[in-house]
């Protein structure tokens, strides 16, 4: 279990290109972890549920998700280059 922790910890650009493209992929399907707010997460991002709705809050994450996975991919376009 160590060496999967010590492989994460090397290889952070993949655990941000995967959970950015794990909640991209969770607002497109509107999975219900992502889509349904619970009372805390509703307090949490008052403003987008009043202005925007359900929908708004999905665009949301699936931007933050989309965001998530370009600076893994940055990330992992300049470990590349740096090792050239």
């Amino acid at each position: 279990m160590e060496n999967i922790f010590e492989f994460l910890r090397f290889h952070f650009e993949y655990v941000l290109i995967a959970g950015g493209l794990l909640f991209f992929i969770g607002a497109i399907l509107d999975w219900k972890w992502i889509s349904s707010a619970t009372v805390g997460d509703k307090a949490r991002h008052a403003f987008i549920f009043e202005v925007w709705g359900e929908k708004g809050y999905r665009v949301f994450i699936g931007i933050c998700g989309l965001v998530l996975a370009i600076c893994g991919f940055v990330f992992l376009v300049l470990r590349w280059i740096i090792r050239l």
